[in-house]
């Protein structure tokens, strides 16, 4: 399960950031593309205004926080 945010950019020149959980990139494609209408949580998105749409992948890479000893 990965954590994206999505960017939808609408004609009116202004955005809304979603934050979505998908198990892949293509599924969330899939999922958007589907209907005139997005919803997932509180992002409820009219699909007919959106000029286009930017998904980042957030980094889910843990690092490590152990003190090194000298």
């Amino acid at each position: 399960m990965g954590q994206f945010s999505v960017y939808f950019h609408f004609t009116n020149e202004t955005y809304k950031k979603c934050e979505i959980e998908s198990e892949s990139r293509a599924e969330l494609i899939h999922k958007i593309e589907e209907s005139k209408w997005f919803e997932d949580g509180e992002c409820i998105i009219n699909l007919r205004h959106v000029t286009y749409i930017k998904i980042k992948e957030k980094n889910t890479t843990v690092r490590n926080t152990t003190p090194r000893v000298l």
